[in-house]
């Protein structure tokens, strides 16, 4: 029986920004969004809560002001 884990994540925000937070599986299938968020300088966490009974690893992919990023997580 396998329990959701919860994930948190920090972010250091220098400049004002619009941040998307979304996550894949390894094989590219979108789970699901979170919506845009303005954020302002400054020290954030985020958690989000995964299921590793559904997949091993997921991609947590991130879009700050149009600019792409990613983490296997």
């Amino acid at each position: 029986l396998h329990k959701a884990i919860r994930r948190q994540r920090q972010m250091c925000i220098r400049d004002s920004c619009e941040v998307e937070i979304a996550l894949y599986t390894v094989q590219g299938e979108l789970l699901s969004v979170f919506p845009k968020k303005e954020m302002r300088p400054g020290q954030y966490r985020e958690s989000i809560t995964i299921d590793p009974s559904l997949f091993r690893h997921y991609i947590l992919r991130l879009v700050v002001n149009g600019k792409i990023y990613g983490e296997k997580i």
